[in-house]
């Protein structure tokens, strides 16, 4: 190989790797562009109790698990209700953040663990994954199936 071929590798391969990193900007930024603020009437259906039972990390047993949204000045709380697994208390935990964009939700909670729900809203039920800390420290990532918490109709 000649001098010439030897200089020129790095240097090919400097402007290669500058590329992508150009090309990532603005996609980066169509996306962001493209993600718009939900409206007030879009965000009312989700608001209520919402149920689903959690398995535990070694799938022996389970646990129902309900949550709450609200609807405050236009953005998403609420509060996701702890529960039991045998000697095990779950505490109730106020959700640290909330976002519903495109049929999508994410909840966020954060006790010293955060776990992440994610998951398509479809009518009365959400699908999704749940991603978190166990008690070990090890990830834990399980299927999030909620569903809508209907009021038993009033008998006149």
């Amino acid at each position: 190989m000649s001098d010439t071929k030897t200089d020129e590798r790095p240097r090919v391969a400097a402007i290669e790797a500058e590329r992508p990193a150009a090309a990532e900007k603005p996609v980066a930024a169509a996306r962001s562009a493209a993600a718009k603020t939900p409206s007030i009437e879009e965000l009312k259906p989700l608001v209520g109790e919402w149920k689903w039972t959690q398995k535990s990390a070694d799938g022996n047993s389970e646990v129902d698990r309900r949550f709450k949204l609200t609807l405050n000045n236009g953005k998403l709380g609420g509060t996701i209700f702890g529960g039991e697994f045998g000697q095990f208390k779950i505490a109730d935990l106020e959700i640290a953040s909330a976002e519903f964009n495109d049929g999508h939700i994410t909840l966020v909670t954060d006790n010293g663990r955060t776990t992440t729900y994610e998951g398509v809203v479809q009518g009365d039920s959400i699908k999704g994954t749940s991603i978190g800390t166990g008690r070990d420290g090890k990830p834990l990532k399980r299927a999030w199936n909620a569903t809508r918490v209907v009021e038993a109709a009033k008998k006149n």
